[in-house]
């Protein structure tokens, strides 16, 4: 006697087929959400006389010219990561000053960022794993369908 052979619709087959891919490139492309470090804002750091020296101004009036009356932080180093910029940018108030375009980020000293990789990889490693057992199960219940 010859065992049935059962052939799966050739729809339901490449339907499996690309819901995979997309699946597969959905969960691949999240690293890359990670991969470039994210900075809270931009700002410049300058020496304006009556205020502290070094004094980060993050109120914006044009491009690269800071607000003297705005938002500002005394010791900014000790509140933010400060990475700084090429080039230079001013402040602006009675006078105008020039300073240290920089970026700057919240909390300071915060090494998460530096290990995102040593927490993604097992996980996207377990999701990827329980994925595929998943779709190679999905995949033989439709074939059967």
């Amino acid at each position: 006697m010859h065992s049935p052979i059962v052939e799966a619709h050739p729809l339901k087959v490449m339907k499996v087929i690309i819901m995979g891919r997309f699946v597969f490139l959905f969960f691949v492309s999240i690293p890359l959400l990670f991969y470039s470090k994210v900075y809270a804002a931009d700002g410049c750091i300058a020496n304006v006389p009556l205020q502290s020296n070094g004094r980060l101004y993050v109120t914006l009036n044009s491009v690269n010219d800071w607000d003297a009356y705005g938002t500002g932080y005394n010791n900014p180093n000790s509140i933010y990561c400060i990475k700084s910029r090429s080039g230079s940018c001013t402040v602006s108030g009675l006078f105008t000053y020039t300073g240290t375009p920089v970026t700057y980020t919240l909390p300071v000293g915060c090494p998460i960022d530096d290990y995102n990789w040593f927490l993604i990889l097992p996980l996207g490693g377990l999701g990827f794993y329980y994925m595929r057992k998943r779709t190679q199960l999905q995949f033989q219940e439709d074939l059967v369908a």
